[in-house]
């Protein structure tokens, strides 16, 4: 299927681009997930956006250009594989196990279609929740680390 996301080539240069993702073939340790909403982070990506973050400029950093943002998305799955098991997921998530049609929140791209790896942080987000309130969920994470630290 064609999906599009999102790319950095250059200090404040940025389009969205059409790329290949195959539904058919997930591994077994995968998911599909087709984006609902994603949020925009106004201090590490629009750094790396505006050439303020020095590894834009050093190859095969994780954020050189050209770079494909994200930082936190909401989706449902659309294909799961059978060994695909959300990181810590009885803990941390409230589930053990990813059913195709589920809407979770995970760190993603800013991407029409994501592959979701095994051991990538899942969270179940309850169909009654807007996907535009479930995603600051990554904003919160943020600005819960000083208290953590």
């Amino acid at each position: 299927m064609r999906a599009r996301r999102a790319v950095i080539y250059g200090v404040r240069k940025m389009r969205i681009e059409e790329f290949d993702i195959e539904e058919a073939n997930i591994a077994f340790d995968e998911a599909l997930v087709e984006t609902e909403c994603s949020v925009v982070s106004a201090g590490t990506e629009l750094a790396n956006y505006t050439g303020l973050d020095e590894g834009v400029y050093t190859k095969d950093q994780w954020n050189s250009y050209p770079w494909i943002p994200g930082y936190g998305a909401v989706g449902k799955i659309l294909t799961v594989g059978k060994g695909f098991t959300p990181l810590d997921s009885k803990h941390l998530t409230g589930f053990t196990r990813a059913s195709v049609g589920d809407r979770v929140f995970y760190f993603g791209k800013h991407a029409s279609h994501q592959r979701l790896q095994q051991g990538d942080f899942v969270a179940a987000v309850p169909d009654q929740l807007d996907s535009s309130v479930a995603v600051m969920a990554r904003m919160a994470l943020i600005s819960i680390t000083a208290v953590q630290v």
